[in-house]
């Protein structure tokens, strides 16, 4: 998703614009137009080869804010199992190690039942 000037939001897949979407700061209504174009399938492989330069200089940063936070011996990292919290327990893992870090999943009743699933299987394969 790309932000433009006025609130105007626009969707991309692939190259493809797909949507127009306004949303003003005040949050008063939001406008969405659909572009006539149709989705191209992008392989989610192609997707970070393209991008893989980018996504190790952003691991590198978030790295480095970590190292700047200092030592600590053990270090608890709240877990959905969704992309934003487990990037955090795989950058926490990869600069703390296993023994130091653990994660904590706590059930906020707004989850998808398939998260808790997720939270459940990955529990049982590192027992």
């Amino acid at each position: 998703m790309q932000r433009a000037l006025g609130g105007l939001h626009r969707l991309y897949q692939g190259e493809k614009l797909l949507y127009n979407i306004t949303i003003p700061d005040a949050l008063c209504s939001i406008k969405l137009e659909k572009i006539d174009n149709e989705g191209e399938r992008v392989e989610l492989y192609n997707i970070l080869k393209a991008n893989k330069k980018v996504l190790e200089l952003y691991e590198q940063i978030s790295l480095s804010l970590l190292d700047s936070a200092g030592s600590f011996d053990k270090i608890i990292v709240p877990w959905s199992g969704g992309k934003d919290s487990t990037t955090a327990l795989l950058l926490a893992l990869k600069k703390y190690g296993r023994k130091k870090v653990t994660a904590v999943y706590v059930n906020t009743l707004v989850d998808f039942p398939e998260n808790e699933e997720y939270i459940e299987k990955q529990q049982n394969n590192s027992v």
